[in-house]
């Protein structure tokens, strides 16, 4: 049987010089090279490869050659706005053999940094034989409502190990407990319906504008709407007295005197020209307009009405909905 099999080997192979064979348990195998003298085949034994070698069998296992890796312990963590302190737990895998190092950072999403935790970025060891390692995060208590707002940790420069393919970065969710829209009538929301009802509109009202203005970006976009949206009144006022100036002082026989502000008597603004006088309305009728197109055009921009409906329709999606990460990059 075995020259038979080193003919078919020899016919597949073709002419070649003779090399001895090793054999293995009943079996033959062809060309393999001498080590001192024996001839050792390798062998895979469970997860160990056994190798040549001169004069013993020598193995070496995965977990001496491959790196540990450092990861966290679960994808999502949550905590509460008010528990002052956040637990997140590192894991390591493997041998556990030698310290290991890893930098771990903040990173902010819908959460931010300084107003719902404090940004934190360090170096965490674990020694010989550690397998877990804790960093802590502190939470910042905001008072004002807000839904469920998420940051995250990353991992990164590992030393001595490798990091884990999904678990490098954790997601934290910090769950607000204020009362929508605020905290005022939280007596009342607890008795449920009942207590609900008894809530006086007008306070319910202002607590929600409160909150409205609070958000980001609704502010500045309110105080500047109420400044221009003036100008509307104030051009009506000016037109309706540049009506009366043309009667009873740029196209009277005798050129008399009104009063375009309260205690403040005016001619002609061009003394002794109907016709400067007159191009010189023209460009303050003219001035008021502009002012108004361009402030029509950056209104557009603003949109003040389309950001608080953003602010109500994003915090419905954070409070309720766990979406995906296109998502929460648009919301956040």
């Amino acid at each position: 049987r075995a020259a038979r099999r080193r003919e078919a080997h020899a016919s597949w192979a073709g002419p070649r010089s003779e090399t001895p064979s090793v054999v293995s348990g009943d079996s033959e195998l062809p060309g393999d090279e001498p080590t001192g003298g024996r001839y050792l085949p390798m062998v895979i034994a469970g997860s160990r490869v056994l190798t040549p070698d001169a004069g013993s069998m020598t193995s070496t296992s995965p977990e001496d050659t491959l790196a540990d890796v450092v990861q966290f312990s679960a994808p999502i963590v949550y905590a509460d706005e008010d528990q002052g302190e956040l637990l997140v737990e590192l894991m390591r895998l493997g041998s556990r053999a030698g310290p290991v190092a890893v930098t771990v950072r903040t990173v902010e999403a819908s959460a931010k940094a300084g107003v719902n935790f404090v940004p934190w970025t360090g170096r965490v060891e674990l020694q010989d034989g550690q397998s877990v390692a804790s960093v802590r995060i502190r939470m910042i208590d905001d008072p004002r409502w807000a839904p469920t707002l998420e940051f995250k940790l990353q991992l990164s420069d590992p030393h001595g190990c490798e990091l884990g393919r999904y678990l490098h970065t954790c997601r934290v969710k910090v769950i607000d407990g204020t009362c929508f829209p605020s905290d005022v009538h939280r007596g009342e929301i607890k008795l449920g319906e009942d207590g609900i009802r008894q809530i006086p509109s007008v306070s319910l009202m202002w607590q929600f504008a409160c909150l409205v203005w609070a958000s980001s970006g609704v502010a500045w976009r309110t105080t500047l709407t109420l400044i221009f949206e003036q100008f509307h009144n104030f051009y009506l006022y000016f037109t309706l007295s540049i009506t009366v100036y043309f009667a009873d002082v740029l196209f009277a026989d005798a050129p008399g005197e009104v009063h375009l502000l309260p205690g403040v008597p005016v001619s002609l603004l061009v003394a002794g020209d109907r016709a400067g006088t007159a191009r010189l309305l023209g460009a303050f009728y003219f001035l008021p307009l502009l002012v108004m197109y361009v402030w029509d055009c950056a209104q557009v921009a603003i949109d003040l009405k389309g950001h608080i409906q953003n602010f109500l329709c994003s915090s419905l999606f954070r409070k309720y909905l766990n979406y995906s990460e296109s998502s929460r990059t648009q919301v956040g």
